[in-house]
């Protein structure tokens, strides 16, 4: 249901985590595919996907 929102209102942006993250597995080396943990380059790219949610537009 959500999905369809940005179609719906301009203002709302979807942000696809789960295809970054799949785009990026050496940030998740060693955990469950979803969580970073203690990896810094997932804090960083966890920020620029919702900088690039946030700014598109």
């Amino acid at each position: 249901m959500e999905r369809r929102l940005p179609a719906k209102y301009k203002f709302i942006t979807i942000a696809d985590w789960g295809k970054i993250a799949a785009q990026h597995p050496e940030v998740f080396k060693g955990i469950d595919g979803v969580h970073f943990g203690d990896i810094r380059a997932g804090d960083i790219l966890y920020a620029k996907v919702i900088q690039s949610g946030t700014t598109s537009g």
